[in-house]
């Protein structure tokens, strides 16, 4: 909240000096101006002299309810008549739009998210691994040569096409070869904590599959405890979430990628991911905010509880990249 109590950010809405509102209450006061103005047929002027506000505050709430979807102008005759918006679920429902907090329009619960698993380079170690040069010869597997540098030494890097996503084998000069699971990571889901459960269960489902894949066709030596426990799976599963931000996008392309923490929740990361089999990338303005999946349960709580979330794009707190924090800790300076 602000001093004069109006809503926080982009939408403030200054209140007389000695009436300070909750967001909830902010809320109820914009659908009750809403409510007047279609409903009830009022005008700006009226519902100002009846409440007591002056002209201009109720003026503000409207060119931010019209900026929000939530009301829009119909005709312009002897007054301004409005209509409902596409957003006006909200004043039906008086569920506050998130966000309604300063800087917080970049952590929004009004966009799209999808689960996949986050590709550990390191992979799971294969037992008396195979020779890759046999591999690349059966159906549907292709193979790339890895020459590393300074050395006549080459790697292969192999991958199987497969209706539950992919099995990645690498292996290395040095006898070792490790195999990663890599979940179908299309599917895309709207933000919620139940879709996230959701969400989990279907990669979980072609974990398994993958792993059964491995284990039971190709014959992979590999101890099943390190696959099977759905602890690793969680732990090794990220969620990506469509970034709204022009502000965020404009850093992605410029560095490529970002990474921030955001306090009480826990370490996110962004970038323009593609989709390997289109080409295209998974978002239009690219993943932002992507965290694991333990985080991500706390971010979704934060977003479904209408928490203020705290990050490097919001005006209240400048939280430190992990980059930076790592040189002020190392430097010690402050922050």
């Amino acid at each position: 909240m602000n001093e004069n109590g109006g809503l926080l950010g982009a939408y403030v809405l200054y209140t007389p000096k000695d009436m300070k509102l909750g967001i909830q209450e902010e809320w109820n006061l914009c659908c009750d101006v809403a409510c007047f103005l279609i409903l009830d047929g009022g005008k700006q002027i009226e519902y100002a002299r009846i409440h007591g506000f002056h002209k201009s505050k109720v003026h503000r709430i409207v060119n931010k309810l019209i900026e929000m979807g939530i009301i829009r102008k119909l005709v312009r005759s002897a007054y301004i008549v409005y209509g409902k918006g596409p957003n006006w679920h909200y004043c039906e429902d008086r569920l506050t739009p998130y966000p309604l907090y300063s800087g917080n329009f970049i952590y929004t619960i009004n966009t799209s998210m999808r689960l996949h698993a986050n590709n550990m380079s390191t992979g799971v170690m294969i037992n008396n691994p195979p020779d890759p040069l046999v591999f690349s010869k059966k159906p549907g597997w292709t193979c790339k040569v890895m020459q590393y540098y300074r050395s006549d030494k080459v790697g292969y890097s192999l991958t199987n096409e497969h209706e539950n996503g992919k099995l990645l084998l690498q292996s290395y000069p040095n006898g070792k070869s490790t195999l990663q699971f890599r979940p179908v990571n299309e599917r895309t889901f709207p933000v919620s904590s139940v879709n996230l459960t959701i969400g989990l269960e279907r990669v979980k489902q072609d974990y398994y599959c993958l792993a059964d894949y491995a284990l039971n066709y190709l014959d992979m030596d590999i101890d099943p405890r390190l696959i099977l426990d759905e602890k690793y799976i969680e732990g090794t599963t990220d969620v990506a979430f469509a970034n709204v931000s022009d502000t965020v996008f404009t850093d992605i392309k410029s560095n490529g990628s970002i990474e921030h923490c955001l306090e009480g929740i826990g370490s996110a990361w962004g970038d323009s991911s593609k989709n390997t089999r289109t080409g295209k990338i998974f978002f239009e303005k690219g993943d932002y905010p992507e965290m694991t999946f333990p985080v991500a349960v706390k971010y979704v709580n934060a977003l479904e509880n209408g928490e203020t979330i705290l990050g490097p794009y919001t005006d209240q707190y400048n939280i430190p990249s992990i980059g930076q924090a790592t040189h002020h800790a190392r430097v010690g300076d402050n922050p």
